[in-house]
């Protein structure tokens, strides 16, 4: 129960160094927190998963584009492990996945993953949440690329 506070205290440290900028203590934190996480939980548990998907976002702003899409990666078959293919965070890495493709150019390959995602999120959340909004944004995007 200790270690579990201080993981969620260090990814806690980890979101507020990233709001400030901060990208090389929030990754540390980040890190430290999904050992942690990992050491608690094992390899199958949301926290993990929460983790890693954080990791992978500050991967991704510092511009590691591949150790990004694999700690995304993780996390997404992490999630359709726990919750099935249709849940609402398995859209969510598939849109990050998606945004990452198209920032490398990739826009035809983010194409099917964005689209899956906001199916998914239209399912589970409903067409007039925020979340449904952001995807509907992004794919549009990926068709004016």
């Amino acid at each position: 129960e200790e270690s579990e506070r201080v993981a969620g205290m260090t990814m806690t440290l980890g979101i507020l160094f990233g709001k400030q900028g901060e990208l090389d203590d929030a990754l540390r934190m980040g890190k430290q927190a999904l050992r942690l996480f990992r050491r608690v939980h094992g390899d199958e548990h949301r926290n993990v998963a929460d983790a890693l998907v954080s990791v992978g976002g500050l991967l991704f702003k510092k511009g590691h584009f591949d150790g990004a899409m694999a700690k995304f990666e993780e996390a997404r078959a992490m999630y359709v492990g726990l919750y099935g293919e249709n849940h609402e965070q398995v859209a969510v890495v598939l849109v990050n996945m998606a945004v990452l493709l198209q920032r490398q150019g990739k826009s035809a390959e983010a194409l099917p993953m964005l689209e899956q995602a906001l199916d998914i999120l239209r399912r589970t959340l409903g067409s007039n949440h925020d979340q449904v909004a952001s995807s509907l944004l992004n794919l549009g995007g990926v068709y004016l690329s």
